[in-house]
Protein backbone atom coordinates (compact mmCIF):
# COMPACT_ATOMS: atom_id res chain seq x y z
CA UNK A 1 0.00 0.00 0.00
CA UNK A 2 1.58 3.42 -1.03
CA UNK A 3 1.66 5.83 1.58
CA UNK A 4 2.53 9.44 1.54
CA UNK A 5 5.74 10.76 2.21
CA UNK A 6 6.91 14.43 3.05
CA UNK A 7 10.66 15.34 1.56
CA UNK A 8 12.61 18.08 1.83
CA UNK A 9 15.45 18.08 -0.88
CA UNK A 10 17.38 21.32 -1.44
CA UNK A 11 14.82 23.38 0.73
CA UNK A 12 12.27 22.43 -1.40
CA UNK A 13 8.85 20.02 0.16
CA UNK A 14 8.54 17.61 -2.49
CA UNK A 15 5.50 15.09 -1.43
CA UNK A 16 5.72 12.13 -3.07
CA UNK A 17 3.52 8.39 -2.86
CA UNK A 18 5.52 5.11 -2.54
CA UNK A 19 4.73 1.71 -1.71
CA UNK A 20 8.30 2.00 0.45
CA UNK A 21 8.94 2.24 3.45
CA UNK A 22 9.22 5.93 4.93
CA UNK A 23 13.28 5.51 6.32
CA UNK A 24 14.40 4.12 3.05
CA UNK A 25 12.19 7.03 1.30
CA UNK A 26 14.26 9.82 3.47
CA UNK A 27 17.05 8.04 2.77
CA UNK A 28 17.09 8.75 -0.68
CA UNK A 29 15.94 11.82 -0.28
CA UNK A 30 18.67 12.65 1.51
CA UNK A 31 21.75 10.67 -1.20
CA UNK A 32 19.80 13.45 -3.42
CA UNK A 33 19.55 16.48 -1.10
CA UNK A 34 23.94 15.97 -0.56
CA UNK A 35 24.38 15.93 -4.62
CA UNK A 36 21.98 18.53 -5.08
CA UNK A 37 23.66 20.91 -2.51
CA UNK A 38 26.56 20.02 -3.81
CA UNK A 39 26.30 21.02 -7.51
CA UNK A 40 24.31 24.33 -6.44
CA UNK A 41 27.59 24.94 -4.14
CA UNK A 42 29.44 24.84 -7.56
CA UNK A 43 27.03 27.43 -8.81
CA UNK A 44 24.43 25.53 -10.25
CA UNK A 45 20.81 26.53 -10.59
CA UNK A 46 18.37 24.18 -8.85
CA UNK A 47 17.28 22.74 -11.90
CA UNK A 48 21.11 21.96 -13.53
CA UNK A 49 22.02 21.09 -10.20
CA UNK A 50 18.69 18.33 -9.78
CA UNK A 51 20.02 17.22 -12.97
CA UNK A 52 24.16 16.92 -12.40
CA UNK A 53 22.23 15.12 -9.28
CA UNK A 54 20.77 12.53 -11.15
CA UNK A 55 23.65 11.64 -13.73
CA UNK A 56 26.05 11.64 -10.66
CA UNK A 57 23.79 8.80 -8.99
CA UNK A 58 23.22 7.38 -12.62
CA UNK A 59 26.68 6.65 -13.08
CA UNK A 60 27.19 5.39 -9.31
CA UNK A 61 24.27 2.79 -9.90
CA UNK A 62 25.72 1.99 -13.47
CA UNK A 63 29.11 1.56 -12.34
CA UNK A 64 27.69 -1.12 -9.02
CA UNK A 65 25.68 -2.90 -11.68
CA UNK A 66 29.05 -3.73 -14.19
CA UNK A 67 30.68 -4.70 -11.15
CA UNK A 68 27.83 -6.87 -10.07
CA UNK A 69 27.86 -8.39 -13.95
CA UNK A 70 31.74 -9.10 -14.06
CA UNK A 71 31.23 -10.76 -10.25
CA UNK A 72 28.57 -13.23 -11.58
CA UNK A 73 30.25 -13.74 -15.29
CA UNK A 74 33.29 -14.84 -12.98
CA UNK A 75 31.20 -17.12 -10.84
CA UNK A 76 29.38 -18.72 -14.05
CA UNK A 77 32.53 -19.11 -16.10
CA UNK A 78 33.69 -21.21 -12.51
CA UNK A 79 30.62 -23.15 -12.45
CA UNK A 80 31.24 -24.08 -15.87
CA UNK A 81 35.01 -25.27 -15.22
CA UNK A 82 33.70 -27.45 -12.28
CA UNK A 83 30.65 -28.54 -14.59
CA UNK A 84 33.27 -29.92 -16.86
CA UNK A 85 35.94 -30.94 -14.52
CA UNK A 86 32.77 -32.55 -12.81
CA UNK A 87 31.67 -34.51 -16.24
CA UNK A 88 35.23 -35.79 -17.17
CA UNK A 89 35.67 -37.20 -13.51
CA UNK A 90 31.97 -39.09 -14.24
CA UNK A 91 33.70 -40.76 -16.79
CA UNK A 92 36.93 -41.72 -15.02
CA UNK A 93 39.20 -39.13 -16.32
CA UNK A 94 41.30 -36.46 -13.96
CA UNK A 95 40.15 -33.11 -14.93
CA UNK A 96 42.92 -30.62 -17.11
CA UNK A 97 44.24 -28.85 -13.65
CA UNK A 98 44.32 -31.88 -11.78
CA UNK A 99 46.65 -33.77 -13.71
CA UNK A 100 49.14 -30.34 -14.40
CA UNK A 101 49.47 -29.35 -10.48
CA UNK A 102 52.01 -31.22 -8.60
CA UNK A 103 50.87 -32.70 -5.34
CA UNK A 104 51.63 -29.81 -2.34
CA UNK A 105 54.46 -30.71 -0.06
CA UNK A 106 53.20 -32.20 3.78
CA UNK A 107 53.37 -29.68 6.36
CA UNK A 108 57.12 -30.31 8.33
CA UNK A 109 57.40 -29.71 11.78
CA UNK A 110 59.73 -26.18 11.32
CA UNK A 111 56.41 -24.67 9.59
CA UNK A 112 54.05 -22.38 11.82
CA UNK A 113 50.11 -23.21 12.50
CA UNK A 114 49.50 -20.11 11.73
CA UNK A 115 50.06 -17.22 9.09
CA UNK A 116 51.93 -14.12 9.94
CA UNK A 117 50.33 -11.04 8.41
CA UNK A 118 52.75 -8.37 9.97
CA UNK A 119 50.25 -7.11 12.33
CA UNK A 120 50.94 -6.22 15.70
CA UNK A 121 50.51 -9.40 18.14
CA UNK A 122 47.37 -8.67 20.21
CA UNK A 123 49.14 -10.54 23.30
CA UNK A 124 51.68 -7.73 23.42
CA UNK A 125 51.03 -4.44 25.18
CA UNK A 126 54.44 -3.19 24.25
CA UNK A 127 52.96 0.66 23.78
Amino acid sequence: MSQTHHLYIAGQRITVRSPIDSERVQALAAMVDARVRQATQSGANLQTAALLAALALADELKGLREGQDRQQEAQLEGLLLLSADLDLMAKGKAPPEAAAQPEPPAPSEAEPDEADFGGADPDSHDG
